[in-house]
């Protein structure tokens, strides 16, 4: 072999690879289009919020995407699945969001305590105090009967602003119940994936022929936290070697992190399908004593500057990950639906081709295979609610 073959030979050998497509499964089986079903740890039932990744996908794209001990930041956390399943990898999660709602469930998802605590929490803390009742008729009568309200409303008084850990819990357990479809929640049968308005509960109410009744809250909490903490706590979540952190802030101004820390970007992104959701977290909102759902996420979802914004995300992530390492996005298969289409998938190749090929190149797109991990049985169309995401891969993106 002469002298110049033998450099044509290790030029070749360092190329990196084209963009490929593949799947998210390791070694599928032949002609298999399921996912491996993956048992989520029992700190997942929380309380979920709309449009989150099934977390068997998330455990899949992180095991497959990094090392244990790396660190992996979720720009846009929502109730914190991606942090959990990091923590439970041995992974170190930076968790981010806009949302005062998704931090308060993603805290408590991540900072669970013992059942002991909460029985006791709930033995010492009288949750039938005198309430008032301003605003009840109008606002909470179609959701609460008075005395389930009042118990509602002395729990809210003795978690608000407090920062210890067992409160921070028990707000996210609370948030879990304050609406929904079982006899576990707090109000009368109601939709699970958003709070309705009065109005809409009233007509409910009398469609389903139903008033709501009385439901003690104690009891409802500790059967939540039971089932929420029947795995236990994973004590890898508190090793202080991780470094963990849970925060709100911009995604496209993470100050707090240091440049070049990150290994792996994982996140589901807010896409203009996010906006059926409406107001519908106005009652989670009221219990914490914020303002409804009013976050910069909805600029995210405006379809006509979401390449922009994204754009500035896609560029402080960049920042904040290493030279080699990773951005995942799961790619949303209704954002094909809104203006001209094209889905997430195909915004994000355009973008970072067009504008980022300096600081990010495309690496693969690994595909989920059917069934659809995580659709609703509605139809899809422009004015359809869909409350799931439905992702068709993820876009695996290398840092330069």
């Amino acid at each position: 072999m002469t002298s110049l073959s033998r450099g044509q030979l290790a030029l070749k050998v360092v190329q990196r690879p084209s963009y490929y497509e593949g799947s998210l499964i390791k070694d599928p089986v032949e002609n298999s289009t399921k996912l491996e079903p993956v048992s989520a740890h029992s700190l997942h039932q929380i309380a979920p919020l709309p449009f989150e990744i099934a977390p068997s996908v998330v455990a899949e794209a992180i095991s497959s995407l990094s090392r244990a001990g790396d660190t992996v930041l979720d720009p846009f956390c929502g109730s914190g699945v991606v942090g959990l399943e990091a923590g439970l990898s041995e992974r170190t999660y930076l968790l981010n969001d806009m949302d005062p709602v998704a931090l308060t469930i993603a805290l408590a998802r991540l900072r669970p305590c013992d059942l002991t605590e909460v029985a006791l929490w709930l033995q010492m803390s009288p949750l039938n105090a005198p309430a008032s009742l301003d605003g009840f008729d109008s606002i909470f009568s179609a959701f609460y009967d008075p005395a389930t309200f009042r118990e509602i409303s002395a729990l809210r008084r003795q978690l608000l602003n407090k920062s210890d850990r067992l409160s921070c819990f028990l707000r996210g357990l609370a948030l879990g119940l304050l609406h929904g479809r079982g006899a576990g929640g707090f109000s009368v049968y109601s939709p699970s994936e958003r709070a309705i308005t009065p109005e809409q509960q009233f007509e409910l109410n009398e469609k389903r022929n139903q008033l709501p009744d009385y439901r003690a809250v104690a009891p409802r909490l500790l059967r939540k936290s039971a089932m929420v903490l029947q795995e236990g706590v994973p004590s890898i979540l508190f090793k202080p070697e991780h470094r963990s952190k849970i925060t709100q802030a911009d995604p496209r101004e993470l100050s707090h992190i240091r440049t070049g820390t990150v290994d792996l970007v994982l996140s589901n992104l807010p896409i203009p399908r996010h906006r059926t959701l409406g107001n519908g977290n106005w009652l989670k909102s009221w219990f914490l004593g914020v303002k409804p759902n009013r976050t910069t996420s909805v600029d995210f979802t405006n379809a006509s500057s979401w390449s922009v914004k994204m754009n500035e995300v896609l560029v402080e992530a960049a920042r904040v990950c290493r030279q080699g390492g990773r951005a995942a996005f799961f790619c949303d298969r209704s954002f094909s639906h809104i203006e001209g289409g094209g889905g997430t998938k195909e915004r994000l190749l355009t973008l970072v081709q067009d504008e980022l090929s300096f600081c990010w190149e495309p690496e693969c797109f690994l595909s989920i295979p059917e069934p659809k991990v995580s659709i609703t049985g509605r139809k899809r169309g422009m004015n359809t609610l869909r409350f799931r995401s439905d992702p068709e891969g993820l876009l695996v993106l290398r840092r330069k």
